[in-house]
This record gives C-alpha cells, structure tokens and sequence, in this order.
C-alpha cells in the first residue's frame, strides 16, 4: 500500500482507483513494455527519501529491482 489509514483521515474511493489504475495498470505493469526500467525510476525516487518520524533516525529505504514483489491482491 501506498498510504495507511487513520480513522481521522478521509479516503477518497475516486482518489484510491486512481492510484490503484496507474500503478497497477501501467507503472508497475508486467504486461507493459519497459517494466524493469520504470522499477529502477521507482527505486531511485524512494531511495532518496527517508523512513522515521521526527523523533526516529533517519534509515534510507533501499529497494532494488532484483527483490522487488509487487501485489496488488491484498484481500484476505
């Protein structure tokens, strides 16, 4: 998942299909031409960024393309 839910936050089902048809129907689609090299894109733009709060130190998230697994069917 691309956001996480707060039970004061607002969802937006449009906003949620939205991001669901890009990524799933194009960004990270298997079946669309250029896959591996949008994935590395993908991988560089989040190795740039950083996970932790304020109070948290700062880990680099790192994620390659050999170990990347990308699902869509998160229904139990």
């Amino acid at each position: 998942m691309l956001f996480s839910i707060r039970n004061d936050d607002f969802e937006s089902e449009k906003e949620r299909n939205l991001y669901y048809k890009f990524f799933a129907g194009y960004f990270l689609n298997e079946h669309v031409q250029g896959l591996e090299m949008r994935l590395q894109a993908f991988c560089d733009l989040l190795s740039n960024c950083s996970r932790g709060g304020k109070n948290i130190s700062q880990e680099p998230i790192t994620l390659t393309p050999e170990c990347a697994h990308v699902s869509f069917d998160n229904h139990g």
